[in-house]
């Protein structure tokens, strides 16, 4: 509840494709905080890290998508999205496992999703709100 409360009230005033970029940027770093996990301290600051860029994300784009597509056909986008992510999350760890049976370590499969993650962080700071369709 209080991610909701934080994120609606930094989606009136942060423009949404910004925050959703911070929310990758913090996945980023999660993702870097496995790179470097060798003490406790590394997995708890993965599990910040995650978190908040999961709750962020969580919180904004609920806003987002009601504000960039409107409500009409906001079940459809929600279910079209929650797809695509049932579709990542089942792939990632798919690809994870070839690299790792390929390589013999998981770094290489990481660095992979960094760099793809930051592609994506760069991307959405320049995403607009699209035009309204005649």
């Amino acid at each position: 509840a209080s991610r909701q409360l934080t994120g609606g009230y930094l989606a009136d005033r942060i423009p949404l494709n910004w925050l959703a970029s911070c929310s990758m940027l913090l996945l980023v770093g999660a993702l870097g905080a496995l790179l470097i996990l060798q003490q406790p301290w590394h997995g708890q600051l993965y599990a910040l890290l995650l978190g908040a860029g999961q709750g962020l994300f969580g919180a904004v784009g609920g806003v987002l998508w009601a504000k960039y597509f409107g409500t009409q056909y906001l079940g459809k986008i929600r279910g079209s999205i929650a797809t695509a992510m049932v579709a990542g999350s089942s792939a990632g760890p798919f690809i994870m496992g070839i690299i790792f049976d390929t390589v013999g370590s998981y770094q290489i499969a990481i660095v992979i999703f960094m760099v793809f993650s930051i592609i994506l962080t760069v991307i959405g700071l320049w995403v607009t709100k699209p035009a309204l369709a005649s």
